[in-house]
């Protein structure tokens, strides 16, 4: 019936306050779960009459805006009250927030049990902080790949029917490859690559009613887990597929310590922050790309790992062999070249996971039954596919954004750390040198100072001494088995060496001080015990 026609059998002037009331008074009474009505429910049943009385091209009564607005005060006190005092009334009014933990452990079951849609819609509603129905309606043609993650576009939601408040600004998705039930990017990959998806066109969910489908099946899963639900204090009439948009915002806000501004939480959710700050605070990349950072995973307090980059192929790789694959593995994107780069991105991330797919999903699995595993040039691609680090060591200009100031400083930290550690063996000859060469240049008297000293002062003599006995031996001056090096005479047997014992002052001194065989060279080691005490009382008149 249409609301001209409809407005046309309804006398509006025959309404009064008393009737408005007893029929609120009424729905109280009709909750068919025995629960008190929402107070929400009130107000859309106010919103109702005054869109009633708009169509009918009515006045408002006076009734309305006084009498109305003091009852609707008056049963939000008795609400608060009767809550105070019934111990079966929650506090929680809606569906609760789901907590991060437990939206983790239930993507995982949803990737275990092959159900591949919903762990779909499950992750992205998560990430996006959007509403379930929203994430049935994305399509291929709202991906597009930038730098280090996915750009989202949503161009209708409840709160922007036309998209021109947040379908112009896209929303920054980003991969976890330590996490892969939870990261979006594997999720979307593994979606589309399986055979028994049936994807054709642009939407990523062409069936119809999936948004019924989703919420039929995930009420089914929690009534099947409920005593997954129950370990964290829920029962499976606690959450909806709501709750994954408020437990998102909430982890974002609450869930860690130093979380993004507030105004950018509420432009990544598409909340409405009034007509001055909407003017003046305007949308930007860098907020959004923190809070995609965070819902993905990656916690700020996980040092520079936060700052992971995603699976990708490295400079080096067969361009012809990763398109061939990507096409093979996702026929759905068909031949449009502005989704390559979103097919490459996902390829890398199936390569990337590889390992863990066959070592942690059943053999039913549908993901270990795609054509990519079967191809055999899948080797060459694989061995190019890298996120073991934070930068760009390959050169193929992918940086980490998101990232906020105080772990860009974290990370330089952490590189002088890495260079100290590597040079602690080291550490201890490294400071002595340096103290030596500073103690060198002030001319302070200490081991390496006289060692270098007397390196330059013997090593010339040593050598002058060498040629000497070269060159006399070369003459027959000296027998062989005295020319063993400078001081190879100094080595001789004590038996071959005799000391004279008449001798004149004049011819000691010149036997002392030069010829083939100085004494002043000869110790008691080099001489017969009987000649021992001739040579210490030469030495010591030569002295004297």
């Amino acid at each position: 019936m249409e609301e001209s026609a409809l407005t046309d059998k309804i006398n509006l002037d025959c309404l009064h306050f008393h009737a408005w009331a007893m029929f609120l008074s009424q729905q109280r009474k009709r909750d068919i779960e025995g629960r008190e009505t929402y107070l929400r429910t009130y107000g859309n049943y106010r919103s109702a009459l005054k869109h009633l009385y708009r169509c009918a091209d009515s006045p408002l009564p006076e009734w309305f805006n006084e009498q109305v607005t003091e009852y609707m005060n008056a049963l939000r006190r008795m609400s608060a009250q009767e809550r105070g005092v019934d111990p079966n009334t929650t506090h929680e009014r809606g569906k609760m927030a789901l907590p991060y933990q437990l939206y983790c452990a239930m993507s995982k079951k949803l990737l275990m049990e092959g159900v591949l849609g919903a762990m779909l819609i499950h992750v992205f509603s998560w990430n996006l902080s959007s509403r379930a129905h929203s994430t049935c309606g994305l399509c291929l043609s709202h991906l597009q790949r930038e730098n280090d993650g996915l750009k989202v576009y949503i161009p209708h939601q409840k709160n922007d029917q036309d998209g021109e408040k947040q379908g112009r600004f896209p929303k920054h998705v980003y991969s976890n490859p330590t996490t892969p039930e939870i990261c979006p990017l594997f999720c979307l990959s593994a979606y589309l690559a399986c055979p028994d998806v049936g994807q054709d066109g642009n939407a990523i969910f062409p069936h119809a009613n999936i948004y019924a489908a989703h919420s039929a099946h995930m009420e089914r899963f929690k009534q099947k887990n409920k005593d997954m639900l129950q370990c964290y204090g829920l029962e499976p009439s606690d959450i909806g597929t709501h709750s994954n948009r408020k437990g998102s915002s909430t982890y974002v806000t609450s869930g860690i310590t130093n979380g993004p501004s507030m105004m950018s939480i509420c432009n990544c959710a598409g909340w409405d922050t009034g007509k001055v700050l909407g003017t003046y605070l305007r949308y930007e990349s860098a907020g959004d790309q923190y809070i995609g950072r965070i819902v993905a995973g990656h916690a700020p307090s996980s040092g520079s790992r936060f700052a992971q980059l995603p699976p990708h192929f490295s400079p080096g790789v067969d361009t012809a062999i990763v398109r061939r694959l990507a096409r093979l593995t996702f026929p759905a994107f068909g031949k449009t070249l502005a989704l390559d780069a979103v097919r490459e991105h996902l390829l890398a991330t199936l390569l990337f996971h590889e390992s863990w797919i066959h070592e942690t999903l059943p053999l039913v699995h549908p993901l270990r039954n795609i054509p990519l595993w079967k191809d055999s040039s899948k080797v060459c691609a694989k061995e190019f596919v890298s996120a073991d680090s934070n930068r760009d060591r390959w050169g193929n200009h992918i940086s980490p954004t998101g990232i906020p100031m105080n772990l860009h400083i974290l990370s330089h930290c952490e590189d002088a750390a890495a260079s100290l550690h590597t040079l602690k063996d080291d550490m201890r000859a490294v400071v002595l040198q340096c103290m030596q060469e500073r103690d060198m240049q002030c001319g302070n008297i200490t081991q390496a100072t006289i060692q270098v000293a007397m390196n330059e002062i013997v090593t010339p003599l040593v050598q002058r001494m060498d040629d000497l006995v070269q060159a006399r031996q070369a003459e027959g001056l000296v027998e062989a088995h005295q020319a063993d090096g400078a001081l190879g005479l100094l080595r001789l047997p004590a038996s071959s060496i005799q000391l004279p014992t008449k001798l004149t002052v004049r011819q000691a001194w010149v036997s002392y001080v030069s010829g083939d065989l100085p004494w002043m060279r000869l110790s008691t080691t080099h001489v017969s015990r009987k000649q021992r005490p001739h040579l210490a009382d030469l030495h010591y008149l030569m002295k004297v």
